[in-house]
């Protein structure tokens, strides 16, 4: 009798894994890849996958359109131009901008009047030699190749977009693999402003990603931020604040930013994402931009 089960137990699971095939044809299995096609359409969907593609490619097209197209009010979104090597267009709401950007097809870091939009800025081109010295953000060749040409080297989808006040700023922030997204309020009633925060992915295996998150999470946690963290998923909060301290922890989060680019891939375990962190807020504290 105790064979017998073990026998049917078997032949459930062999054919609980039969079914879950056939089911994953209609799941995972993508078959619009081309976003240029004239075959990438809702109706040639024929998987939860394709649907998934579709409907991200489309709102994303949809987003990044917004930039060039007038009577939408992203009309003036204006090109920034910058060492740092991301694709960022830029859409000033209210004196996030000097007047003098008012005639520019594309405007420089020199151009910000926005108070969080400029300290960010500050902290993450601080270290030029970081994004001289390190490798590209993404092998762009072996991305295409895996994945069957949906992205490209200047794809719309790997831009990065900034919505400014003189003192509000909204980033979403591309780095290849990974993004972050930066919404913050930084001005002087101190009552009302904030940092919100929110970093995912990354070009390395998953115990490379959450290695990276432990560094995130262990300089934002010293730096007052309140800090939750599930597997690559970091969102984080700061605030409310001096209006001081929220330029001065926007500066470090930039400088944070460029220094745990494609540190996915680098970190071997988590004593030395620790060492990475140490290191991090010693280096802060010697040059006096530390928690107060």
């Amino acid at each position: 009798r105790t064979r017998r089960r073990a026998a049917a137990a078997v032949r459930e699971r062999h054919g609980g894994m039969r079914r879950l095939a056939r089911a994953m044809q209609h799941i995972a299995r993508l078959n619009l890849t081309d976003p240029a096609s004239s075959d990438f359409a809702a109706e040639n969907c024929r998987s939860m996958h394709d649907l998934v593609r579709f409907a991200h490619e489309r709102g994303v097209a949809e987003m990044f359109s917004l930039v060039g197209r007038g009577g939408r009010g992203l009309g003036g979104a204006k090109k920034l131009r910058t060492d740092v090597p991301m694709i960022m267009y830029v859409l000033n709401i209210e004196d996030g901008l000097f007047p003098t950007a008012a005639g520019k097809e594309e405007i420089g870091p020199d151009d910000f009047r926005s108070t969080p939009m400029w300290a960010l800025w500050f902290g993450l081109s601080a270290a030029r030699e970081l994004w001289v010295n390190m490798p590209p953000a993404a092998d762009w060749n072996e991305l295409d190749r895996i994945s069957a040409g949906i992205f490209r080297r200047d794809a719309p989808q790997l831009a990065s977009y900034a919505v400014i006040s003189a003192h509000y700023a909204h980033l979403m922030m591309r780095f290849g693999y990974h993004f972050a997204l930066v919404d913050t309020l930084c001005s002087p009633e101190d009552r009302t402003n904030y940092i919100q925060f929110r970093f995912k992915g990354g070009g390395a295996a998953a115990e490379g990603r959450e290695l990276r998150i432990r560094v995130l999470e262990r300089v934002l946690a010293r730096q007052g931020f309140a800090v939750k963290t599930r597997g690559d998923l970091l969102d984080a909060r700061h605030g409310p604040d001096a209006e001081a301290v929220i330029q001065k922890r926007l500066a470090m989060l930039g400088m944070l930013l460029a220094e745990t680019r494609l540190l996915d891939v680098r970190l071997g375990d988590a004593d030395e994402a620790e060492a990475m962190a140490d290191d991090f807020l010693s280096r802060l504290d010697t040059a006096g931009e530390g928690a107060p």
